[in-house]
């Protein structure tokens, strides 16, 4: 009898435990589709919903412990309404840069070649007569890659570092469709660049 009791009881907390199991499943199922529809409420509260995809090219002037490094570079993003968007960035290194403690007398020659791109999260704020305030933070990964040449023989090393990326700046549109910016940029890799942004963007 004792036996039998017991197995009922068993049988009982296993029941027990897999109603508990689908309780935590189901209640996880509502809280996902809460916060989706809480995500989709506050999108469509905070403007238009039509995504606007846009493509941009620019210039950027950063400096990093006295060494100063010019950029060109593409980006491209997703405007999701009136005030939030998301943009993808790559540029890369243009011109000849300068170490500190360069052994050129030495006769050893440096070459560096520098390169940052990442993902942000953009806001933005409408201002008066086609202008409107900008800002962007998100990741950045830098690679840097330094060639040191003597005698003909020639020894190569990479590194690389990431961390935050932050821009602040504003835009002026000229038509519906075409733009220019101007940021202030800071990147936090190999203890930090900072420096300003230039760019033109086209909106499909």
């Amino acid at each position: 009898m004792l036996t039998i009791y017991a197995s009922l009881l068993n049988l009982w907390f296993i029941g027990f435990y897999i109603t508990l199991i689908l309780m935590r499943y189901t209640m996880k199922k509502l809280l996902l589709v809460s916060l989706l529809g809480a995500i989709a409420a506050t999108t469509a509260n905070a403007g238009s919903t039509t995504i606007q995809p846009y493509v941009g090219a620019g210039y950027t002037f950063l400096n990093n412990d006295d060494v100063d490094v010019h950029f060109l570079g593409l980006n491209g993003g997703l405007q999701f309404n009136e005030y939030v968007g998301t943009e993808v960035f790559w540029n890369k290194s243009v011109n000849d840069i300068e170490f500190d403690g360069d052994l050129d007398e030495f006769g050893v020659r440096t070459d560096a070649d520098v390169q940052y791109y990442g993902i942000g999260l953009t806001a933005k704020y409408p201002l008066a007569n086609n202008f409107y305030a900008k800002g962007m933070a998100g990741y950045a990964r830098v690679d840097l890659d330094v060639d040191a040449t003597f005698r003909g023989y020639t020894v190569s090393t990479s590194e690389d570092d990431s961390g935050l990326i932050v821009q602040a700046g504003a835009g002026y549109n000229f038509t519906p469709n075409l733009a220019a910016e101007v940021a202030y940029t800071h990147v936090s890799a190999f203890d930090g660049f900072n420096g300003v942004n230039a760019q033109l963007k086209y909106n499909f």
